[in-house]
């Protein structure tokens, strides 16, 4: 379960490193390197090189990939409430103006 969890937020990474490099003129290329640097694979979601990249911030943290997806959908979750109420604490400060 963990791992497919973590294999569909690899594919999200993939894609938002190839936007990202495309938005700023990077080539692909390149932000393909940083992408391997930071998780030691490009190919294959759920690959070993990105479990032994997961292993190394267990050991380093003591946190299980389990815990950090948990944490990372947490902040998403946290930053799109925060988005929601910002677009409605704006729509108030109009309604005022």
């Amino acid at each position: 379960m963990t791992i497919s969890i973590l294999s569909s937020g690899m594919e999200k990474a993939k894609a938002d490193f190839l936007g990202n490099a495309e938005r700023m003129g990077d080539s692909r290329d390149s932000m393909r390197a940083s992408f391997e640097a930071l998780f030691g694979s490009w190919e294959g979601t759920g690959s070993a090189g990105f479990r032994s990249a997961c292993d190394a911030v267990e050991g380093a943290m003591g946190m299980t990939c389990g815990v950090l997806s948990d944490l990372g959908n947490q902040v998403e979750a946290s930053a799109r409430t925060f988005e929601e109420s910002d677009g409605s604490v704006a729509k108030s400060i109009e309604k005022l103006g």
